[in-house]
């Protein structure tokens, strides 16, 4: 049986061997590591959503983020997914690789709840 002695320096990590950190701290370096970029693109690109976009297309969709290359975009119904989809699509392609490098190609629609806010 473990005691409360050994919880406590379990919980304080001094059986933990040198080198070694839990994994959770491993995986929280890699995120900062990787996507410190993408989130200052994609932030820059969730404040114009508003003026890039008739306003209610706008309200129906949100940047939700970016992976290799693609923009993914939330929206609501599927009458928003087709107008960004094909109606807005080179120009959120042309204001993105304005504000960014040319790093976004595509853009994805998913349709799921908003982010409220």
């Amino acid at each position: 049986m473990v005691t409360d002695r050994q919880l406590a320096q379990i919980a304080e990590n001094r059986y933990r061997r040198r080198g070694v950190q839990p994994l959770a701290e491993t995986v929280l370096q890699i995120r900062q590591r990787f996507s410190g970029k993408t989130n200052q693109k994609l932030r820059a690109l969730q404040d114009q959503w508003s003026q890039l976009l008739e306003p209610e297309i706008a309200e129906l969709s949100f940047p939700s983020g970016l992976r290799e290359g693609t923009l993914i975009v939330s929206v609501a119904t599927p009458a928003a997914k087709f107008a960004i989809e094909q109606v807005y699509r080179a120009v959120l392609l042309e204001q993105f690789a304005s504000i960014s490098d040319k790093s976004v190609r595509t853009i994805k629609c998913v349709l799921e709840d908003l982010p409220r806010g």
